[in-house]
């Protein structure tokens, strides 16, 4: 079947401190593939094809960055003319200083050139475009329940940029409720220009390795048992709290193991000084960023999953695990609850009392474990039937039908 329409999707770089924003725009890709009514052009300088590798040279895809304006003499008249204005305007005092990013003549100039009307940005942010109408996804607000984790300057930007965006945008994405709430309640934003698309969790990563065999355990030297938390090293990931529950778990399970795995952050010494002062190096183990390879059998050899977040959207961890059979425990935090759909399995993340009694009985119990496996198993499909590709679709379709005339 022919594709009689083109989104763009702005994804000018992509890289592992993303996290879940990272997860987020793959998944959406891949939800995306499923289609063939959309010509799905992703707009990414860097061409990053480890990261991308999945939809480079895929049918329906193709990737578009300013290298592909290099024959176009108008756009390359254009661009030297706005070097040349930015170079004069450097000179002006800062006050009245107007420099102009060449992105928004590059967006312009390959939207008319491939006849985009429409541009989807997964993150938190509003390319300037003006000839395509523009979706953002907005993640979360979590400056405003947590601002002692960001500094003056990124507390400043979010709030600038995030009015920004909401006011500028055509439509809004957000995957949960209470972040369409927190959108009405803290910018003001209009109700119907919210639309609530979880992810699509048929699509995660881990499908790929399903009908596989993991790793060889041997060969990733792991413990005989160890709970997993996979989670870049973010504060409100609430590794500070969950190494203090392990101290709390050794002194009645002096074999309790904890696997950590993410991105390094800054937050990445002071654990490790943590791990020091309370003597735990021989029971916590900090894996880094690895492979999706590794993360799968990381996940597979696990004897349980615990997830202390104070903040998230939604939780890829938690379904992952669900996903997988693997009995899981999480903090009461945001959409979790909603997702675990059972009392039993929460704790409160900022007690870390009550992180260590769970996390004991994880490790201990064998009813408890087999009562999670139950509740997971029964719970886990609801998440193997997704309309998130259908609400994408007529989400593109309205805008664009929408769209004004003399945009294109």
């Amino acid at each position: 079947m022919k594709r009689t329409k083109s989104i763009l999707f702005y994804l000018p770089e992509l890289n592992n401190s993303w996290g879940g924003v990272r997860q987020y725009s793959i998944n959406l890709l891949s939800a995306l593939s499923n289609q063939s009514e959309f010509t799905v052009f992703i707009y990414n300088e860097k061409l990053q094809e480890e990261m991308l590798s999945g939809f480079i040279n895929k049918h329906g895809f193709q990737f578009v960055n300013s290298q592909h304006l290099k024959s176009n003499i108008a756009y390359l008249w254009k661009l030297f003319f706005l070097k040349v204005r930015n170079r004069l305007m450097s000179f002006f005092p800062k006050e009245i200083r107007r420099l102009e990013s060449p992105e928004k003549l590059i967006l312009n100039t390959l939207c008319k050139k491939y006849k985009i009307p429409l541009i989807h940005t997964p993150y938190q942010f509003l390319p300037a475009c003006t000839v395509a109408k523009r979706i953002t996804t907005m993640h979360d607000v979590q400056e405003i329940y947590f601002p002692e984790y960001f500094d003056a300057e990124s507390r400043a930007y979010r709030a600038t940029n995030y009015l920004h965006t909401l006011r500028k945008a055509d439509a809004v994405v957000v995957s949960f409720e209470h972040i369409k709430n927190d959108l009405i309640k803290y910018f003001q934003v209009p109700e119907n220009l919210i639309q609530i698309i979880p992810p699509d969790f048929t699509q995660l990563w881990i499908k790929d390795y399903l009908h596989t065999t993991p790793v060889d355990r041997q060969s990733l030297s792991l413990p005989s048992k160890y709970i997993f938390y996979p989670a870049n090293y973010w504060p409100h990931k609430n590794h500070k709290r969950l190494i203090e529950a392990i101290a709390l778990v050794k002194r009645d399970h002096p074999d309790i193991h904890l696997m950590l795995s993410g991105y390094g952050t800054d937050n990445s010494e002071a654990l490790n000084k943590q791990i020091n002062d309370l003597r735990l190096n021989d029971s916590i183990t900090l894996a880094g960023l690895v492979s999706t390879e590794i993360l799968f059998a990381f996940y597979k050899y696990s004897h349980g999953v615990v997830v202390p977040t104070l903040y998230e959207a939604g939780s890829f961890p938690v379904i992952e695990a669900m996903q997988l059979g693997i009995p899981v425990i999480c903090a009461s935090t945001t959409s979790l609850p909603e997702t675990l759909n059972n009392n039993q399995l929460l704790f409160d993340g900022y007690s870390t009392e009550q992180i260590a009694q769970k996390i004991a009985q994880l490790w201990s119990d064998e009813s408890f474990v087999e009562r999670a496996k139950q509740h997971i198993d029964k719970t886990a499909l609801k998440f193997k039937k997704s309309s998130t590709l259908n609400d994408l679709l007529n989400l593109y379709r309205q805008q664009i039908e929408t769209a004004d005339s003399n945009k294109i």
